[in-house]
C-alpha cells in the first residue's frame, strides 16, 4: 500500500511539472522560454565570473590597503602642513648634499618651530641676523637645512645616525652654538635636560631676560620624530658576515613586497628560515613562542624585530616585523625591510637603542 502510494505520488508530481512547462510555454511563446533560458544561462555565466574574479578584487584591495598602512607608518605623527614641504627640503638635502636620514629630523623641526604654517618655515631668520619671519619659504627651507647641517658636522653626525648626538644638535639648533660650546666645556659634549636648564637660566641672567630659548625643545620635536621609526640609512652603514640582499632571488608565502614577505625571504638567505603559517606581523611573537623558538627582547644579528600593532606609531591593523642586520656598540640596531618606504622597496634603518626593551625579537 505504501509503494502504491508513493508511485502515484510521483506520477503526479511528473504531470504537474509538465502542465507547469506548458502553462509558461503559453504565456510567454516558446520564443520567451528560449530568452528565459539565455537569461538563466548569463545568470550562471556572471555567478562564474564573479567567483573566479573575487578573490583578485579582494587581493588589489588588500594590497591598497597595506599601501595606505606604509603611508601612515612613514608620515608618522607629523601634520600635513608639514609634509606638504617634505618634497622641498628632500630637494634641498640633495643640493647641499646630505645624506638623506637627516629628512625626517629636519621634518620634525620644521613641525615645532611652524608646523609647516607661514613663510619662515624653519624660523630660520635669525640664524641670518634678521629680524624674526622675513625669509620666504623657499629661502627658510634653504637656510634651516644649511644652519642645521652646519651644527650636525660641528657634532659629528654627518653621515650616521646617532640617537645622542642628536639631541645635541636639536638643543643647539634652538639655543644656538653657544650651547654646544657650553656642554663641550663642561658636560663632556652631552645632552641632558640638566645641562640645558643650567644654560638658560646663565644665559637669561647674561640677557637679563626672563627665560632664555625652549629648554623641552628636544622632547618636543622628538614628539614629531617618531623614533620607533628610525632614521634610513644605508648599506655601508653594516657591518656583518651575512649575504647582501638579492630580492630578485626571493620567494615567500607572504603577501609580495610587505614586510611578513621580506623578513620571511631574508632569514631564508642567511640560513635561517622561520616556520610557515606566521600571517601578519603582529601575530608573529605569538607564533614564536608557540613553536618554542627563542624570543627576548635584546636585538642580535640575524634575529627578526617585531612591533605590535599601534606600537611606535606603527599602523593599526598589521604592525611591522623587519631583520636586524647589525647592533652597534650604544645598542642602537640597523635593519633591513620592505614596506617602509613602498611595497617591495628595500630599505635601511637605524633603530634608536631605547626602544628595544619593548619589541620583541625572534632568534
Amino acid at each position: 500500500m505504501a509503494n502504491e502510494k508513493s508511485m502515484l505520488r510521483k506520477k503526479l508530481e511528473r504531470i504537474a511539472k509538465k502542465k507547469a512547462f506548458i502553462w509558461i510555454t503559453g504565456l510567454i511563446g516558446t520564443t520567451g522560454l528560449l530568452i528565459l533560458g539565455g537569461v538563466v544561462i548569463f545568470g550562471a555565466l556572471l555567478l562564474m565570473l564573479y567567483a573566479a574574479f573575487t578573490p583578485l578584487i579582494s587581493e588589489e584591495a588588500e594590497l591598497n590597503r597595506q599601501q595606505e598602512a606604509t603611508q601612515s607608518v612613514v608620515g608618522g605623527q607629523l601634520p600635513a602642513t608639514v609634509l606638504a614641504h617634505k618634497e622641498a627640503v628632500e630637494k634641498e638635502l640633495k643640493e647641499q648634499g646630505i645624506a638623506e636620514f637627516h629628512l625626517n629630523i629636519l621634518l620634525a623641526i620644521m613641525a615645532q618651530e611652524s608646523g609647516g604654517r607661514g613663510n619662515d618655515v624653519f624660523q630660520a631668520s635669525e640664524s641670518l641676523g634678521k629680524p624674526v619671519n622675513t625669509l620666504s619659504v623657499e629661502e627658510s627651507i634653504k637656510q634651516g637645512v644649511k644652519h642645521y647641517y652646519s651644527i650636525a658636522k660641528r657634532v659629528g653626525m654627518t653621515e650616521k645616525y646617532d640617537s645622542e648626538k642628536v639631541k645635541v644638535i636639536l638643543q643647539s639648533y634652538n639655543f644656538g652654538i653657544g650651547y654646544l660650546d657650553f656642554i663641550n666645556k663642561n658636560h663632556g659634549g652631552k645632552y641632558s635636560l640638566a645641562n640645558a636648564k643650567a644654560f638658560s637660566n646663565e644665559q637669561a641672567k647674561i640677557m637679563g631676560w626672563s627665560s632664555y630659548g625652549d629648554v623641552n625643545y628636544v622632547s618636543n620635536v622628538m614628539r614629531y620624530f617618531n623614533t620607533a621609526n628610525g632614521s634610513f640609512v644605508s648599506i655601508d652603514d653594516i657591518n656583518n658576515n651575512f649575504p647582501t640582499p638579492n630580492p630578485s632571488s626571493y620567494s615567500s608565502y607572504h603577501y609580495f613586497g610587505q614586510c611578513t614577505y621580506f623578513v620571511d625571504a631574508r632569514r631564508k638567505e642567511v640560513g635561517a628560515p622561520l616556520p610557515h603559517g606566521f600571517g601578519d606581523a603582529w601575530m608573529w611573537t605569538h607564533q614564536a613562542k608557540n613553536l618554542g623558538l627563542k624570543t627576548g627582547n635584546t636585538p642580535k644579528k640575524g634575529s627578526a624585530v617585531i612591533w605590535q600593532r599601534n606600537q611606535f606609531g606603527m599602523d593599526s591593523y598589521y604592525g611591522h616585523v623587519a631583520f636586524v642586520e647589525d647592533v652597534k656598540e650604544n645598542g642602537d640596531f640597523v635593519v633591513s625591510e620592505m614596506n617602509m618606504k613602498g611595497i617591495n622597496v628595500l630599505s635601511y634603518r637605524v633603530i634608536p637603542a631605547e626602544q628595544a626593551p619593548s619589541l620583541t625579537f625572534i632568534y
